[in-house]
């Protein structure tokens, strides 16, 4: 579900944080031994300090919103708060393909909210088949072909409740006009239940290829946040090193530090937010298909 996949992330997160400052740590005793050896100022350790106290913040809070979302796990679950036992391998998780190509528009209209809306033109006495036959051509997930206007002309078809009673007006003249307001009535209901299937369909069509669009540009962040992420580890050992000798100021060293834990959090998010928007395109499918 979308919260495991929240709660996962947040593990993640923490070790994310945990390994950065442990880096953070290292550097600050570098520093702090520099200072007493004349070669850095009480400026530069006190830099050094802030950054790790506030990477110490944000794992602490972290730590929190781990533990409400475990907590509220538990209580979906109908137990009490314990340890979640849970995969580690969120970060090398692989996640597979899925693109809009791949899928049928066709499988929304199993959605419960559209069923519903098939048993209003049912109830209309209309044709539910002309109803769901009129999107047929046009349901399709691609970037180049939308959901156009629908046909009337198919839905309002001579076999409907509606144009059947007009060749049984032969009746008295007073139940003509009996007939006829009923007709107007009938044919109102079945525009109103055309209407809204038409509204439902076409809500859910758009709910869906802005949630696949989503997943395939999140893919694509992930992909270009995980070379950043390289260049950073780089980016901090050459920091490092320079600064070691003598070549680079701690700023840059603070700057590289920061930059990789950015970095690394910002590629847990998008591939939590990735994995959630998947679940959320299975819910908006209607939770399965045939």
């Amino acid at each position: 579900s979308i919260l495991y996949y929240e709660y996962l992330g947040l593990n993640s997160e923490l070790k994310i944080l945990n390994k950065n400052i442990e880096l953070q740590e290292r550097a600050y005793e570098i520093i702090q031994i520099q200072k007493v050896a004349g070669e850095a100022t009480e400026l530069a350790v006190q830099l050094f300090r802030n950054q790790l106290l506030n990477t110490k913040t944000i794992k602490n809070e972290t730590k929190q919103l781990l533990a409400e979302t475990e907590n509220r796990i538990h209580f979906l679950m109908g137990k009490f708060p314990a340890k979640l036992n849970h995969n580690d391998s969120f970060l090398i998780y692989q996640i597979p393909d899925f693109t809009i190509a791949n899928y049928s528009a066709k499988i929304i209209l199993d959605r419960p909210d559209i069923i519903d809306a098939e048993y209003e033109i049912k109830a209309s006495n209309a044709d539910v088949k002309a109803a769901k036959a009129a999107f047929y051509p046009q349901l399709n997930f691609n970037p180049f072909a939308g959901l156009h206007s629908f046909e009337s002309r198919v839905w309002f078809s001579p076999e409907s409740f509606a144009f059947a009673m007009l060749g049984n007006l032969t009746a008295p003249i007073f139940q003509q006009r009996v007939l006829k307001t009923n007709l107007k009535k009938q044919r109102a209901a079945q525009k109103t239940a055309y209407l809204n299937y038409y509204q439902k369909v076409l809500g859910a069509y758009h709910e869906v290829y802005t949630l696949m669009q989503a997943s395939e540009n999140l893919l694509t962040s992930i992909q270009l946040k995980n070379e950043q992420i390289e260049a950073s580890k780089m980016a901090v050992n050459y920091a490092n090193d320079l600064f070691l000798g003598g070549k680079a100021s701690y700023l840059e060293v603070i700057n590289a530090q920061q930059g990789l834990l950015s970095a690394e959090l910002d590629f847990i998010r998008l591939k939590k937010y990735l994995l959630q928007t998947r679940v959320n395109i299975y819910a908006a499918f209607g939770g399965g298909w045939k």
